[in-house]
């Protein structure tokens, strides 16, 4: 944000907001398949329709929140926070994206610098006192927010719901990184639950070596596609920041990436596994991805929102089992007699 005569520092804090449910007449349903022998290596079964269905599926998000500001003269001025990422379509009721991406507190503390003050040359030492003079802690408070997914205006953020008190010490959600946009019924986004390439799948199953690729509007500057391996999902050091997440990839991602999918192949399939959250500047391709199967474990646990659905069992087969009609008789090429 930018005032007249100031420079406004955002420190998030605070709660956003939830939306009521809306019905609707069929939502198409997400089966988790089952994955024998874990997810391909190579990108060698992908269809190019595949992975055409995942650039469609992948959609920008734009945020706009206006905020009140209280100028130290007493004076009142509204000002817009503005920020972008990327998030998928999927189904015809939520997208999905980071929750940092659309994150717009209730309210943000901020340091006005009064710009025409007299600052002394920088070979002088600042007393306490004049520093004081020339900074100020303020509050801004939300007025307003809209949230837009691939130009379609979202009915609000479905979950999670921060103004329950559920936020760590530290001021993060102590859950995923995520958030689920609700839809309005007339949309009309290409969705996961609708592609016939595309399925849910399962990030528990993910192994080092498997290959992924991501998907997001790097630098905001257009859908960009990058292929990559999972290189970590479980044995991260003690302490380290990334026991908070689920796994890490080499698929290249920028800023901007923040929310979109990251996508395993099987079967000639893509299965969404994960959401881009994060990379480290000083690594080389230390990418950060939630796990979709923790985000929609949270989503059902703590939200009872529920948009998976188990998949058919598959059918056993018995190679060497001995058949029984319905009344319990052996059958085959013999009979009690025989017997």
């Amino acid at each position: 944000m930018r005032l007249k005569s100031s420079t406004l520092c955002a420190l998030l804090s605070s709660a956003f907001f939830s939306c009521a449910l809306q019905s609707r007449e069929w939502v198409p349903g997400l089966d988790v398949p089952p994955i024998n022998g874990g997810f391909d290596h190579t990108a060698r079964s992908v269809p190019d329709e595949a992975r055409e269905e995942a650039r469609q599926v992948t959609q920008p998000v734009f945020v706009e929140a206006k905020y009140r500001v209280l100028l130290p003269d007493g004076s009142e001025s509204i000002e817009t926070m503005r920020k972008a990422g990327s998030s998928l379509v999927l189904n015809d009721e939520f997208a999905v994206t980071a929750y940092h991406v659309i994150d717009a507190p209730q309210t943000m503390q901020y340091l006005y610098l009064d710009e025409q003050s007299q600052i002394p040359s920088l070979s002088l030492e600042l007393s306490q006192g004049f520093a004081e003079q020339l900074l100020t802690v303020g509050t801004a408070e939300r007025v307003s927010v809209r949230i837009t997914v691939g130009g379609v205006e979202t009915l609000g953020v479905a979950c999670p719901d921060y103004s329950s008190g559920e936020l760590s010490e530290s001021g993060r959600y102590p859950g995923p990184d995520y958030a689920f946009l609700r839809l309005p019924i007339s949309h009309q986004l290409p969705s996961l639950a609708r592609s016939p390439h595309l399925r849910l799948g399962d990030s528990a199953v993910l192994e080092p070596g498997d290959f992924i690729y991501a998907v997001g509007y790097s630098l905001m500057q257009g859908r960009f596609l990058s292929a990559g391996e999972v290189s970590n999902v479980s044995e991260f050091t003690a302490n380290s920041i990334l026991q908070d997440y689920e796994f890490t990839l080499t698929s290249p991602i920028s800023p901007g990436n923040s929310g979109g999918p990251a996508f395993a192949v099987y079967d000639g399939n893509l299965h969404y596994v994960g959401v881009t959250v994060a990379y480290f500047i000083s690594g080389q391709n230390m990418n950060i991805a939630e796990g979709i199967t923790s985000i929609l474990d949270d989503a059902e646990k703590n939200y009872g929102i529920t948009v998976r659905r188990e998949a058919a069992p598959l059918p056993v087969q018995y190679e060497n089992a001995i058949p029984y009609d319905s009344e319990g008789s052996l059958q085959g090429p013999f009979s009690d007699e025989e017997e």
